[in-house]
């Protein structure tokens, strides 16, 4: 005996019954769902980016430069840094993990996660209409030093030192996974930008940081 369901309102509720029931609720692939309006296209090529500045005009902001640039710490560059400990990833369920500040990222460093990090950079350039930056600089006007923290797999550093072949542009990560071969205005440390000491004296014209939602204390 199968009991009687009361009649679906129009629309989304519709869909849920039909869905979702069973007996005579069951959903039928042959049966037409009810139309539902679907949202307005989103045209990004028109969408309005705005950055603008506000500040409160009774509050004023003043940055003391280092007090002697020169004084900044020589660090070895790039592969000379990296320790059998750094790579000496941790194992579990078959991915690797970083080594380096074990469990302050949740995220492998495998093959496969630098795949995904490469598609995520693409689709993200795509998303900003082929830009990768949208500070004011040119080849004209180019930024001296550039920071990319949590740089992954450094492609957003390594095509930021091919356009401006006069920056020093630098990357940093808990996982040595950049390329071997890249331009030789980039260089690559291992840090951890939460809790690692600043190293830096010298200024960077542009910090870069993006997608780093796995690392709360960062964000």
């Amino acid at each position: 005996m199968s009991s009687q369901q009361p009649a679906a309102e129009e629309g989304e509720d519709a869909i849920s019954t039909a869905m979702s029931g069973s007996g005579e609720g069951t959903y039928d692939s042959d049966q037409e769902l009810p139309h539902l309006p679907a949202d307005p296209p989103f045209d990004l090529n028109n969408f309005p980016f705005t950055f603008e500045h506000t500040s409160d005009t009774s509050r004023s902001m003043h940055i003391e430069p280092d007090s002697d640039p020169s004084k900044s710490p020589s660090y070895e560059w790039d592969g000379e840094s990296i320790t059998s400990s750094i790579t000496a990833y941790r194992e579990e369920n078959g991915r690797t993990y970083h080594a380096y500040s074990d469990g302050s990222y949740h995220y492998p460093n495998d093959s496969v996660e630098l795949e995904r990090l490469d598609w995520q950079y693409i689709c993200l350039k795509r998303l900003f209409n082929g830009k990768n930056y949208f500070a004011p600089w040119s080849q004209e006007q180019p930024p001296k030093r550039v920071l990319d923290l949590a740089t992954g797999t450094g492609m957003w550093a390594i095509e930021m030192a091919e356009e401006f072949e006069s920056s020093m542009v630098v990357g940093t990560d808990l996982s040595p996974i950049q390329p071997e071969y890249v331009p030789p205005n980039v260089h690559f440390y291992i840090h951890d930008a939460r809790l690692d000491e600043w190293w830096w004296l010298d200024p960077f014209d542009y910090i870069h940081v993006r997608e780093i939602f796995p690392s709360p204390k960062l964000a």
